[in-house]
């Protein structure tokens, strides 16, 4: 995800990349694992809570709700993404999971795929400490206007297509820009990444609300004491997405 160049006292540079979804520093005479232990998944506990949190507390801003959100996602990726890869959503690790470029831990000795298991419970963590948080500031019309629902005229399988389609939009986005080796080194994921949640949202928000991501979608309507019936919405709906856009570029892009 990041390189850096640092001169040594020999006037040579060392490369010190950091490949995307494990943290791992390679290159350079150190070899230092730079994520080290429960970082990666601190890092998914707390991009999850900024990214529920903006959420919750701008629903009321119309279209600029969705710029916060993208541009939250981004500056988080930026932040932590060397660290855990930057999914903050479950579907986002489970579709980078089936794409089978979840990295193997090497301070734990994890398998990726058990890996993208404990980012999971991290980031609906994240997303309940946020929705308790933003429950201190909001009023009763504030929590539910702040938690993710489907419209009236919107029923639940037309709602699982929408959020369906535009995870997998963003999870194709993500593997990508952070996956592909043609895109190694770039400085540009987390803005690539960051524009595709602020598409997505503004297009599914009236219909969906723009969740996109089950932990946010079970923690604020849980939080915000809305009817539950629509939760598997949530879930099913996203990682449908994430599944198929990790087949498809796993078929796209081999190994």
């Amino acid at each position: 995800l990041v390189q850096y160049t640092s001169a040594s006292s020999t006037g040579k540079h060392e490369d010190f990349r950091i490949r995307p979804h494990t943290g791992e520093q390679t290159g350079g005479s150190s070899g230092v694992n730079v994520a080290g232990g429960l970082a990666p998944f601190i890092t998914e506990f707390t991009g999850t809570f900024f990214l529920t949190l903006t959420f919750a507390l701008t629903a009321d801003l119309g279209s600029m709700s969705a710029l916060a959100v993208g541009s939250m996602y981004m500056v988080m990726i930026f932040a932590g993404g060397h660290l855990s890869g930057g999914h903050f959503n479950p579907a986002v690790s489970f579709g980078v999971c089936v794409s089978g470029r979840m990295k193997r831990d090497r301070k734990w000795g994890l398998p990726g795929w058990l890996c993208a298991l404990f980012y999971i419970p991290c980031q609906a963590l994240g997303a309940f400490a946020a929705a308790l948080a933003a429950d201190n500031f909001l009023t009763d019309e504030g929590r539910l206007l702040g938690s993710p629902q489907i419209a009236e005229n919107v029923d639940q399988m037309k709602a699982l297509y929408v959020e369906a389609i535009f995870t997998f939009a963003l999870v194709l986005v993500v593997l990508n820009c952070t996956a592909s080796k043609a895109n190694q080194g770039n400085s540009f994921y987390g803005l690539a990444i960051g524009f595709t949640v602020l598409a997505g949202m503004l297009a599914a928000r009236p219909l969906t609300g723009g969740c996109l991501n089950p932990a946010l979608g079970t923690a604020l309507p849980i939080v915000a004491k809305r009817a539950v019936s629509d939760l598997w919405v949530f879930w099913v709906g996203p990682m449908i997405g994430g599944l198929v856009a990790g087949g498809y570029y796993a078929l796209l892009v081999p190994r």
